[in-house]
């Protein structure tokens, strides 16, 4: 007897696969969420962590479904809905009837989520799904979520003051942040210490109070009053932050970077600044009347005392220098009054400039004064024929220098780019500062055809 066997055809086998999966009974797009998982979940997690998922949905109704939004909850009970905690979400543009998506993503704890034991799921929003039933998958095990205690850290503290007196006030500016996983009301205790240990023998200045959330951090300014009996010295600003709760407390102190010294000091006071008002050419000297006095309660240091001519009432580099002097220490209310006489540079604006001091003294309690200027301007005028400027050069950082001690050559063409024969109208050299000026001779022409020729020697780029 032979037997004899019979293969199903492919279309057979493919329709009996479709029969096997689930349908709808409505007509209309039904998303199915079949499976939601975590992947390797820790056995604890923090706020703000997050964790991988994967999930599988399939359109089981008859018709292709429109936009989609999976949206991942923590719930404390197995009901997964969306009044629970939300901790992400997926959108899909749309799923024809028997399609299959699955995908991964990260879900991430809240961080103001409290401690506690959380069913995960998702929940499946489609504007013309015709079942809800099916929409709302969990994973099988429970995720547990832990707080820590709060955790104070003092990132920074510090203060623009330099030279104090007892009663003076300070301001203090002072950074803290909460590390921790638990807002917390902290205090923060403010100390002047003369060594780098914060004891509680140190000079206590003030405290203040505030609220950290969750790893929110703060920054504010706070005024105090130094204590009148302290004794003169340096001090370093401190300050100790403390909360309840905080089990970390290795980053709760913070000292100051820079000393600040309390006591008597001297301050060096610019009275006043004259000159003899007129009309300078450069070159030409002009003496400036000056009376300095220290007004603190300490004596100073020897000091510098470096003259300006600026165009306008703020004097500093690059203003044109025309002098400088040397002094030596002066008691506390003791007055220097002093006669410089400056000459001026061959490279000086034409118009009206102010002549201005600048005072430098080591240690000195109050810098704001320490300039001073003759609020009546004199007048530069260059006499006929003369030519000046400063000549500089441009390193390989894009940064000028003076050029020192070069020699200048002014020339007369009309012709562009030809040296010689030009005719060679007069030459100089370069100051400290690069400045220059020359007379040259008053027949020399309207001025088109002037040129300068620098000859410098081991200037180049670097």
């Amino acid at each position: 007897m032979k037997m004899i066997r019979s293969w199903p055809s492919w279309g057979m086998v493919w329709g009996l696969l479709l029969a096997s999966l689930p349908h709808s009974t409505k007509a209309g797009p039904d998303i199915q969420l079949q499976i939601f998982r975590l992947i390797h979940p820790p056995s604890t997690n923090l706020p703000g962590s997050s964790v991988l998922l994967s999930f599988y949905m399939m359109n089981i109704g008859d018709q292709t479904t429109g936009n989609m939004n999976i949206d991942y909850y923590a719930s404390t009970d197995a009901t997964i809905t969306a009044s629970d905690w939300q901790l992400g979400s997926w959108n899909l543009f749309s799923l024809e009837p028997g399609r299959l998506f699955s995908s991964q993503d990260h879900c991430t704890f809240p961080m103001d989520m409290p401690a506690g034991t959380y069913y995960v799921g998702a929940v499946v929003t489609c504007l013309n799904d015709v079942n809800l039933a099916n929409n709302v998958a969990s994973y099988d095990s429970m995720v547990r979520i832990i707080t820590p205690p709060p955790d104070l850290a003092v990132e920074g503290v510090d203060s623009t003051a330099t030279f104090l007196r007892p009663g003076d006030s300070i301001s203090i500016h002072t950074s803290v942040e909460n590390r921790g996983y638990q807002s917390a009301a902290y205090v923060m205790d403010h100390y002047l210490s003369a060594d780098f240990d914060i004891t509680a023998a140190d000079y206590r200045i003030g405290s203040m109070n505030g609220y950290l959330g969750i790893r929110e951090q703060q920054s504010q300014d706070t005024r105090y009053e130094i204590p009148p009996g302290i004794p003169a010295g340096f001090y370093y600003i401190a300050v100790v932050a403390t909360c309840e709760g905080d089990t970390n407390p290795s980053n709760n102190p913070r000292l100051g970077w820079k000393p600040i010294w309390i006591g008597p000091f001297a301050d060096l006071a610019i009275q006043t600044v004259e000159t003899d008002i007129g009309t300078y050419s450069p070159t030409d000297s002009i003496i400036v009347h000056t009376v300095i006095q220290n007004v603190g309660d300490y004596s100073s240091n020897g000091y510098t005392i470096d003259l300006y001519a600026s165009k306008d009432t703020t004097f500093a580099a690059p203003d044109i220098h025309i002098g400088s002097f040397s002094s030596n220490p002066l008691p506390p209310g003791d007055s220097y009054r002093f006669d410089a006489a400056c000459r001026l540079p061959a490279y000086v604006p034409q118009g009206d400039v102010y002549i201005g001091i600048v005072v430098t003294c080591p240690h000195e309690g109050n810098p704001e004064n320490n300039q001073g200027y003759d609020p009546r301007a004199v007048t530069i005028s260059h006499p006929a024929g003369y030519v000046c400027g400063q000549a500089k050069y441009r390193d390989g950082y894009s940064h000028e220098h003076p050029l020192r001690y070069a020699r200048i050559k002014v020339y007369d063409s009309n012709q562009a780019g030809r040296l010689m024969p030009d005719r060679e109208l007069g030459q100089t050299h370069t100051d400290g500062d690069g400045n220059y000026g020359v007379r040259i001779p008053t027949d020399a022409g309207s001025g088109q055809g002037l040129y300068v020729v620098v000859l410098a020697q081991g200037v180049k780029e670097r």
